[in-house]
C-alpha cells in the first residue's frame, strides 16, 4: 500500500519519492534531495512576515489538496516536514511516511492509535480515534497549527508535557492569533480559528477550501496595498500642486510689488 500511496503524488510542492526500498528488513524512501531549510529552522531565526507566512501555508495547502484529491492523507503536518528550497524559494512538503490512502482506512479501523506529532495533531486524532476517523479536515487542523505558529511564534497549545498539550486541545478552544500578535488582520484571524476548530464540522470543509480562503486573503491584501499606493500618489500630487500654487502666488505678489508699486 505504501508504494501505491506515494506513487500517486506528482505535485511541485510535494517532495518526489523515487522509490521505496527494503534492505535487511528495514524500509526507507529514496527521495528528491532538497537544498534548503525546514520551517522549523526558519522559525529559529524569527517569524516570517504575515504575508510570507500565508504564502507558505497556501502552497502547502495546495499540495495537500492535491494529495487529498488522490485519496492520500498526510497525518503528520508540522514545521519540520515543510521545506523552503534555497535557490528557488519553492515550498515543499515532505515525509509522507505515515500517510494513508482512503482505501487503507477500512483495513485499519481496529487499530485505535494516535498518529502524528502531539503539538500539531487534530483533537480527534489526539483522542486516539481509529484511523477511519482521519479525514482531510484533520490535515487542515495540523496545517492551521503551523500557520498559527508562523504568525505568533509558538503553537496554539503549549504545556509542560505532550499529554498536557493533547488534553488542552481536546478540552480548550484555541487562542486567537490576533490576541498574541496584533499585526494579524481580523480576516486572517478568522481563517486560522476556523482551521483550528475542535469539531471537524466547524472547520473548512476541505483542504481546497482552506487554500481558497488563504488565496482570497492574499488577493484582498494585494488590493488594499494597491489602493494605499494610489492614495499616497494622489496625496503627493495634491501636495505638490498646492506647493506650486503657493509659489506662483508668491511670485505674483513680488512682481506686483516691484513693478506696480
Amino acid at each position: 500500500y505504501k508504494r501505491q500511496v506515494i506513487s500517486k503524488l506528482d505535485h511541485p510542492n510535494i517532495v518526489k519519492v523515487l522509490d521505496v526500498c527494503n534492505v535487511s528488513g528495514e524500509h526507507f524512501f529514496a527521495m528528491e534531495f532538497i537544498v534548503g531549510r525546514t520551517l522549523l529552522q526558519v522559525l529559529l531565526d524569527g517569524r516570517p512576515s504575515v504575508e510570507e507566512s500565508v504564502r507558505i501555508i497556501r502552497d502547502v495547502a495546495d499540495a495537500l489538496a492535491y494529495a487529498h484529491a488522490q485519496g492520500v492523507y498526510h497525518r503528520d503536518v508540522k514545521p519540520a516536514n515543510i521545506m523552503i528550497e534555497d535557490e528557488t524559494g519553492r515550498v515543499v512538503i515532505t515525509d509522507f511516511g505515515v500517510a494513508v490512502c482512503y482505501e487503507q482506512t477500512m483495513r485499519l479501523t481496529r487499530t485505535g492509535f494516535a498518529v502524528g506529532t502531539p503539538t500539531y495533531m487534530a483533537p480527534e486524532t489526539a483522542a486516539g480515534a481509529g484511523i477511519r476517523d482521519y479525514d482531510p479536515r484533520s490535515d487542515v487542523y495540523s496545517l492551521g497549527s503551523v500557520l498559527f505558529e508562523l504568525l505568533v511564534g509558538r503553537p496554539p497549545f503549549v504545556a509542560d508535557s505532550p499529554i498536557d498539550v493533547l488534553v488542552r486541545k481536546i478540552n480548550d478552544p484555541p487562542p486567537s492569533p490576533r490576541s498574541l500578535n496584533p499585526e494579524v488582520p481580523q480576516s486572517l484571524d478568522r481563517i486560522v480559528l476556523t482551521a483550528l476548530a475542535r469539531e471537524c464540522d466547524a472547520r473548512h470543509e476541505s483542504m481546497a477550501a482552506f487554500r481558497d480562503a488563504l488565496d482570497a486573503f492574499l488577493t484582498d491584501l494585494k488590493r488594499r496595498r494597491e489602493a494605499a499606493v494610489c492614495l499616497r500618489t494622489i496625496a503627493n500630487w495634491l501636495a505638490f500642486s498646492a506647493s506650486a500654487a503657493a509659489i506662483a502666488c508668491g511670485l505674483y505678489a513680488v512682481t506686483r510689488a516691484l513693478f506696480f508699486p
